[in-house]
């Protein structure tokens, strides 16, 4: 047999957000939770490991199918930084989503048009 079997949560475009760019640039991603279990489910809470250098939302776009979290680079210097986001859910199959942030913030080189 074959076929396609859908994931408990559907994650679009990817668990992983990269920020490029110059300090002070406004650097924001979103990254969508679609839900193909057979029974509403929440994102309850959020945690972050670099709450220094983003902002996280969280916003139910179809309440207990679909949330949508918004991140946002909040470091205005040069420099770059990683962590993670960790998402709590109501789900007992994915209690927990984990979301990985990396930044790379640099200043255009003297050479730069």
């Amino acid at each position: 047999m074959k076929g396609y079997g859908k994931p408990f949560i559907e994650i679009q475009p990817s668990h992983i957000i990269r920020f490029r760019g110059k300090p002070g640039e406004e650097l924001k991603s979103q990254v969508r939770f679609i839900s193909h279990l057979p029974v509403p489910w929440e994102i309850t809470a959020f945690k972050t490991t670099i709450p220094q250098f983003i902002e996280v939302t969280v916003k139910a776009e179809q309440p207990g199918k679909i949330y949508v979290v918004e991140v946002r680079n909040k470091r205005q210097e040069s420099g770059n930084y990683a962590g993670v986001i960790e998402l709590s859910t109501t789900s007992e199959k994915r209690p927990r989503l984990i979301m990985r942030v990396f930044g790379e913030l640099s200043l255009p080189s003297a050479g730069s048009p």
